[in-house]
């Protein structure tokens, strides 16, 4: 049996198995045994330790064909935090959007005080965390009670003009090495290292937030779905993007 699985850097690579329909006869019969293919998803990996049915015999791999690609540049820290974020502002503005068509946001039936929480912190995150990785001062938009969603678009705006013009990748250089004075939501600080800061801090805070802006958005019956959601993020990444 033929299995083609397609790994990360889109080379092609092809498994052979062969089937024993005869346990106990001798595998140096085996070449008499008919072949099977199998189209394998794309997205399993070509490394997976995902173990083989006992009966697969002769397993033999072969390169196949590469396909037309790029080579994969290094992850840099300005990848995985003000683009993040960047992507993750331009999903909230798309969701936030959406949800201004709803019938309920024209007559104000919608509650949005706890979706106005989780779209200030994406926001203070976002711009919070440019201003803290590139040493420089950042104005995060004001916040006065309870916003109607045109405010908070408006605001996501003001923050997505913000990191389109506040940083270049080469602004983040070295900043992996060096120490971040974080202050938190409650006011308190702690020094983080710039690799600990954006890999176990701004990360995972700010897509929390965003994801329950999400599912706040979906609590009030606004349809939002996982594309909504994934769409700004796929943005010149995906193939054809």
């Amino acid at each position: 049996m033929s299995a083609i699985f397609r790994p990360p850097n889109k080379s092609l690579i092809q498994i052979t198995y062969l089937f024993q329909k005869q346990p106990k006869r001798s595998i140096n019969t085996a070449a008499t045994y008919p072949r099977r293919t199998l189209q394998v998803s794309p997205f399993r990996p070509a490394n997976s330790t995902t173990p083989l049915p006992t009966r697969l015999r002769n397993i033999s791999i072969s390169q196949g064909t590469r396909s037309p690609t790029t080579a994969m540049t290094a992850i840099t820290a300005f990848d995985v935090s003000i683009d993040l974020n960047l992507r993750g502002l331009r999903s909230l503005k798309a969701m936030l959007t959406k949800a201004s068509s709803h019938p309920a946001a024209a007559t104000s039936a919608m509650p949005h005080q706890d979706l106005a929480f989780q779209v200030q912190c994406c926001v203070n995150l976002a711009v919070g965390g440019l201003g803290l990785l590139t040493r420089t001062q950042q104005q995060v938009p004001v916040w006065g009670g309870e916003a109607a969603l045109e405010e908070m678009i408006a605001r996501v705006d003001k923050a997505i003009e913000l990191l389109e013009s506040g940083a270049k990748p080469e602004d983040l250089s070295g900043i992996e090495e060096k120490a971040l004075e974080v202050t938190y939501g409650n006011g308190q600080t702690a020094t983080w290292g710039g690799r600990e800061y954006v890999l176990g801090y701004s990360i995972p805070n700010f897509m929390f937030h965003l994801c329950m802006a999400y599912s706040s958005l979906q609590s009030q019956g606004v349809d939002v779905g996982k594309m909504d959601y994934l769409m700004p993020f796929m943005a010149g990444m995906a193939p054809g993007s």
